[in-house]
């Protein structure tokens, strides 16, 4: 038996969902309805592949529940663990701003949903909501300075085994 799903209702449980995650705060009440309407919800099983590292990179994606693991491949062939995510965070966001192939692999840890944004759908939004771009990029750089400093730890832990 199919199930009928009520549209309206589902728009207005990505507006709720999207005013709680802290890149949208502060967007005002018209412009999540527009940024609601160019969403769409996938759900994943546990341990399922989301995308690729090298993969074409064309969507932003928030997390609505799960956990979502950021992994790349190690030269000696292991997979590293970047971070784990929990709803509320955003992962995409690196080919969103420059259009390039994704920088790592991401495959869910539990059972997840995520929100999409499709790249050629937000930049309008970005446009009227430009603060919505740059919380992206405040969470990019705190990400980056996040990965120098383990990296730094890293060798400097290294050097001293040596």
């Amino acid at each position: 038996m199919a199930v009928a799903i009520n549209k309206k209702s589902d728009v207005e449980s990505k507006i709720q969902f999207l005013r709680r995650v802290p890149i949208f705060g502060g967007v005002d009440e018209d412009n999540l309805i527009k940024m609601a309407h160019i969403t769409s919800e996938k759900t994943y099983s546990k341990k399922n592949i989301v995308f690729h590292e090298g993969d074409y990179g064309d969507a932003l994606y928030v997390i609505k529940s799960g956990r979502i693991k950021i992994a790349k491949v190690a030269i000696d062939g292991r997979e590293k663990t970047l971070t784990i995510l929990k709803a509320g965070d955003f992962f995409g966001e690196m080919s969103l701003v420059d259009g390039k192939p994704r920088s790592a692999s991401v495959r869910t840890v539990k059972p997840s949903a995520v929100i999409v944004i499709e790249r050629k759908k937000i930049f309008d939004q970005l446009i009227v909501n430009p603060e919505i771009y740059l919380r992206i990029l405040d969470r990019m750089s705190f990400r980056l300075r996040d990965f120098d400093q383990k990296y730094i730890q890293d060798i400097l832990r290294k050097n001293k085994e040596l």
